[in-house]
């Protein structure tokens, strides 16, 4: 809340959308301020051109890209298994490249990175953006189950699937359908989840993020082996039989080399649990339909209409249904917009810093933001 009027010459500039009302154009051109205007309604074209203003700085622009090296691989490595939300501050210190890395490359999703989520507060746990739910088939014969695993795997040398929450392209091989089927052990149904694995991994939701363990064998060694994080998603499959079932996919986000230097590709799939049922058409017959018939388009459909869950849903599923799940610490509720997003804030200041003393401040002792 201002505390006092401000003058014309105070202002440094201007930032306004398009449409504003033309007497006010006029009237801030005459008294020689500085007039920046960005797309109405378009969040990401008003931080970019608040961010290029060089005079006075509101937020914190979007770094250079951050460049990981073999070392910082093997450096993290050494923190061992463990989810960033169980960091030791010597495990933090260890991994700040790897925040801002994040940070950058995450772009408008960087909210979502997992050292973010782990400072902030676990805010996916109130977040409401609606989550779709994937549909996986039952197939019985093997010759047409495998015949959909093919379908599922992205091509050599063309771009993977588009995950819708991270925006990353991660590669589904066969190798994730045999990871997957060593892994199962009594749980079959993770395998046969794997007919649905290309639109749950577009779907699935990223909540954990753990450093990966490397393990010494024949075909890989400490030299070659410079997998960084093994990425936990979750998603939700619906079957032709209408139960929603839980699932857990492993991303593993690969630095192997120069050509490949950002590689995330599917490693398992992790059956967990039925949680919901839904109602199917008893004329719809299960098993060996073709990808994109008529009835899996209707199958689908009915799925989707059924099973509406938001990321908090998802979340609280995962906390109940998954022992090996790490929610992060509880976040501070003031800091969220009403649909459970991180709140933007702004601390205008001509000055340039990188921490905060919280000892000063214009109005006493503190840092002063505003939204």
């Amino acid at each position: 809340m201002p505390q006092r009027a401000v003058g014309f010459d105070e202002i440094n500039s201007v930032i306004i959308p398009s449409g504003t009302n033309e007497n006010l154009r006029n009237l801030l051109n005459e008294s020689g301020v500085k007039v920046v205007e960005y797309e109405a309604n378009d969040e990401a074209d008003r931080l970019e051109k608040l961010n290029s203003l060089e005079s006075a700085k509101f937020s914190t622009p979007r770094g250079e890209e951050v460049n990981i090296s073999e070392e910082d691989v093997k450096e993290l490595q050494n923190i061992k298994r463990k989810d960033v939300t169980r960091f030791t501050s010597e495990d933090i210190k260890k991994s700040e490249k790897w925040a801002r890395y994040y940070e950058t490359s995450l772009g408008k999703n960087k909210t979502k990175s997992p050292f973010f989520r782990a400072a902030m507060g676990d805010w996916r746990a109130i977040d409401t953006s609606l989550i779709k739910t994937a549909y996986v088939p039952i197939i019985n014969g093997s010759e047409e189950f495998q015949d959909r695993l093919t379908k599922q795997r992205t091509k050599t040398g063309k771009p993977g699937v588009t995950n819708s929450d991270t925006g990353w392209d991660i590669v589904i091989s066969s190798d994730g359908e045999r990871s997957t089927r060593s892994h199962s052990g009594k749980k079959a149904r993770s395998f046969k989840g794997l007919t649905g694995i290309k639109e749950m991994v577009a779907n699935a939701i990223l909540l954990n993020s753990e450093v990966h363990e490397h393990h010494d064998n024949s075909s890989k060694s400490p030299e070659t082996d410079f997998i960084a994080f093994d990425h936990k998603f979750y998603a939700l499959g619906g079957t032709d039989d209408g139960d929603i079932n839980l699932y857990k996919i492993t991303i593993e986000e690969r630095f192997q080399d120069w050509k490949h230097p950002h590689e995330k590709s599917f490693h398992n799939l992790r059956y967990i649990e039925q949680i919901d049922t839904t109602k199917r058409n008893t004329n719809d017959r299960v098993g060996g339909r073709q990808q994109g018939s008529k009835t899996e388009q209707r199958i689908h459909k009915d799925i989707l209409s059924f099973a509406v869950y938001t990321v908090a849903d998802l979340f609280a599923v995962v906390n109940a249904k998954d022992k090996q799940f790490n929610p992060g610490k509880e976040v501070n509720t003031k800091l969220l917009n009403a649909d459970g997003t991180p709140r933007i804030f702004y601390h205008g200041t001509a000055n340039d810093f990188d921490v905060f003393n919280m000892n000063e401040g214009a109005y006493g002792k503190g840092a002063y933001f505003t939204t």
